[in-house]
C-alpha cells in the first residue's frame, strides 16, 4: 500500500469515527430532550438486564441509599423500562407544579392493563376528559360538606363499636393484635357509607384475605413490566390472578346494585337518596348526561370513585394495585384495599410510636381530659381542639409515609427534573419516604418530634396545598388525594377514642420494634401486640 493510498485510509476511517461520534451526540441530544440536558446519573447494569439484579426488597430505603450516592435525582433500567427517581423536595415540585401536565399520567402496571383492558377508570386511565369527568363526579357527590357531615354517624358507630371489643379484652386482662380490629372499623365505614351496609365478621375476613393476596401479587416482580413484548401473555399468570380475585368483589357489589334498583323501585320516586349508592343510581334513571355512557355495571367504578375521596388513599397515592379496574372486574377491591390498609398501617403506627416514647403519649392523654374529660366520650367535634394529637399523626406520616414511593407516574413528553433531561415514556418514582428524611428541609429527621408541627414549632406543613413539597403523605399536584380531609377525620377520631379510653401497655417481656416492611402500605414489619386497660371510671362510657 502506498503513502498515499494509507493517508486515504486513515482520512476515511477518521472521517467515519468523527460521523458516528456525531450520530451518537445527536441521538443522544434527542434522547436528552429539553435544552440538550444530561440524563441523571445512575447505576450501571447488566446487558438486557439493566439494574433488576441489584434491586433489595425495601424499595424506599434502596432508593434512598442510591440519591447519596448519585444525587436526589438518579436513572435506573429495570429490564427494557427506564425508570428515574425523584427523592428531593424541589425536584418533586418540578413534577408536581411546574411541569405537572407531562407527568399528571400514572405508570399503569401489566398486570392491570392484562385484565383492564382500555376501560375508563378514575385511578388508572390518562390526564384527560374522561379523568376530568370522572374527578368532577368524586367531587361533586361525596366531596361537599353535606356528604361529609352525612358520613359522620357511621364513623361513630364503627369506633364506639371497636372501643366497646377493647374493653372486652380489657376487662379480661387479655393482650390483643390492633390490626384486624382497626381493619373492620375502616372497612364498615367505608361499605356503610357507601351503600348502607356493614360487612359482616366473615365477609370482613374474606374481603382482608383477598387484599392481602391482591398485595403479594403486586409487590412481587412482574417480568411483563421490564419487557412489555411479553405483557400480552402474562408469563407469570399475575394478571390471571388478579383477575380471579377480582370476580370474588365483583360479584359482592353486583348483589348490592341489583338490591338497591329494587328497593328504589319500592320508593316513592322523589324520596332523598339516603347514600352515594342511591344518589348515583338515580342520576342514571335520569338520564344525567355525565353519567349517559355508564351501565349499571359500571357503578363499580363510581364505587371506586367514592371510596378513593372517602378513604383518602388514591393509592395509594397512592402503589402499584388496580384501584379501579374498568367496567367488569372487581373496581373496588383495590380502592378498599388501599384505603383501609392504609388506614390501619397508620394508625398502628401511631400507636407504636406512643409506646415506644411513653411521654409523649401521657401528653397527648392530658390533652384528652383537658378537652374531653373523663365524664363523656370524644366526638368529632373535639378534633379541631386536639392539636397535639394532630402533631402526633402528622409526624407519624412523616416518618411512616403510607405509600412511600407514591404511585409512580409516566411521562407523556419529554421534561426536566433536577436539571436533568426526562425523556417521553419514562416512569418516575417520588420517593416520599427519602423526601420526608431529607436533613435539609427537616431537623432531626430521623427523630419522632410531634412538636414540630404544633403553632410554635418550626414546621407549618398542611397535608395538602401551597407551595410545600417537602411533605407529601398524600401526595401532591392533579391527582393527589382529594378526600385526604376524610381520613384525616376518621383517623384523628379513632386515636382520640383509644387514647381516651386506655391506656395501652406492651405484654410483660415483650420488646417494640420500629422496622417496616415495603408494600402498598408501609407495614410494621412485625403486628403491634398490646395490652389496653380502661381509664375511665363509668362502664357506660364502654358500651
Amino acid at each position: 500500500m502506498t503513502i498515499l493510498a494509507a493517508n486515504v485510509l486513515g482520512q476515511a476511517v477518521l472521517a467515519l469515527g468523527l460521523a458516528a461520534l456525531a450520530v451518537f451526540f445527536f441521538l443522544r441530544r434527542n434522547e436528552n430532550g429539553k435544552d440538550h440536558l444530561p440524563l441523571p446519573p445512575g447505576p450501571r447494569g447488566l446487558p438486557l438486564l439493566g439494574n433488576l439484579p441489584f434491586l433489595e426488597p425495601n424499595l424506599h430505603h434502596y432508593f434512598a441509599g442510591l440519591a447519596k450516592s448519585y444525587g436526589p435525582v438518579f436513572r435506573l433500567r429495570l429490564g427494557c423500562k427506564p425508570v428515574t427517581v425523584v427523592s428531593s423536595p424541589s425536584a418533586a415540585r418540578e413534577v408536581f407544579k411546574d411541569q405537572d401536565v407531562p407527568f399528571a399520567n400514572h405508570d399503569v402496571p401489566a398486570a392491570i392493563r392484562f385484565h383492564r383492558g382500555t376501560s375508563p377508570d378514575i385511578f388508572w386511565s390518562p390526564y384527560g376528559p374522561t379523568w376530568r369527568m370522572l374527578r368532577k363526579i368524586a367531587a361533586s357527590h361525596v366531596l361537599n360538606a353535606g356528604s361529609i357531615e352525612a358520613a359522620a354517624p357511621f364513623r361513630r358507630r364503627e369506633v364506639r363499636l371497636v372501643v366497646a371489643a377493647v374493653w372486652e379484652m380489657a376487662v379480661a386482662g387479655k393482650a390483643m393484635d390492633l390490626r384486624d380490629t382497626l381493619f373492620q372499623m375502616a372497612l364498615n365505614t367505608t361499605t356503610k357509607m357507601l351503600w348502607g351496609e356493614r360487612v359482616n365478621v366473615e365477609e370482613g375476613k374474606e374481603f382482608q384475605r383477598a387484599i392481602r393476596e391482591v398485595i403479594d401479587h403486586v409487590i412481587k416482580p412482574n417480568v411483563a413490566d421490564f419487557y412489555p413484548v411479553l405483557a400480552p401473555l402474562d408469563p407469570q399468570g399475575l394478571g390471571r390472578r388478579y383477575k380471579r380475585i377480582n370476580e370474588w368483589i365483583d360479584g359482592y357489589l353486583n348483589r348490592i346494585v341489583q338490591s338497591r334498583i329494587k328497593e328504589m323501585a319500592d320508593k316513592e320516586v322523589k324520596k332523598k337518596a339516603k347514600d352515594p349508592l342511591e344518589t348515583l343510581l338515580k342520576h342514571m334513571q335520569a338520564g344525567d348526561p355525565q353519567l349517559s355512557s355508564f351501565r349499571v355495571a359500571d357503578l363499580r367504578n363510581l364505587f371506586a370513585v367514592v371510596l378513593e375521596v372517602y378513604n383518602g388513599k388514591i393509592f395509594q397515592e397512592e402503589g402499584l394495585i388496580e384501584l379501579i379496574g374498568g367496567t367488569i372486574e372487581g373496581n373496588s377491591l383495590g380502592i378498599i384495599g388501599a384505603s383501609t390498609d392504609s388506614n390501619t398501617t397508620t394508625i398502628e403506627w401511631v400507636m407504636a410510636e406512643l409506646l415506644y416514647e411513653p411521654d409523649r403519649m401521657r401528653k397527648a392523654q392530658q390533652e384528652l381530659d383537658t378537652v374531653v374529660g373523663k365524664d363523656r366520650v370524644v366526638e368529632e367535634s373535639d378534633i379541631p381542639q386536639l392539636r397535639y394529637l394532630g402533631a402526633v399523626l402528622k409526624e407519624t406520616l412523616r416518618l411512616h409515609s403510607p405509600s412511600p414511593l407514591l404511585v409512580p407516574r409516566r411521562t407523556s413528553s419529554n421534561c426536566t427534573a433536577g436539571g436533568f433531561s426526562i425523556p417521553a415514556g419514562t416512569a418516575v418514582i417520588i420517593n416520599a419516604w427519602a423526601i420526608h428524611r431529607d436533613p435539609s428541609r427537616w431537623e432531626d429527621p430521623e427523630e419522632f418530634k410531634p412538636e414540630r408541627f404544633l403553632p410554635e414549632g418550626r414546621e407549618q406543613c398542611e397535608f395538602l396545598g401551597g407551595n410545600e413539597f417537602g411533605y407529601l403523605p398524600f401526595g401532591a399536584g392533579r391527582r393527589a388525594c382529594p378526600g385526604m380531609a376524610l381520613a384525616e377525620r376518621l383517623m384523628l377520631f379513632s386515636l382520640a377514642s383509644l387514647l381516651h379510653s386506655f391506656e395501652w401497655l406492651l405484654p410483660e417481656g415483650a420488646h417494640l420494634e420500629l422496622a417496616d416492611t415495603f408494600g402498598i402500605a408501609l407495614r410494621k414489619t412485625e403486628p403491634l401486640v398490646v395490652v389496653p386497660k380502661a381509664r375511665l371510671g363509668k362502664p357506660e362510657l364502654y358500651a
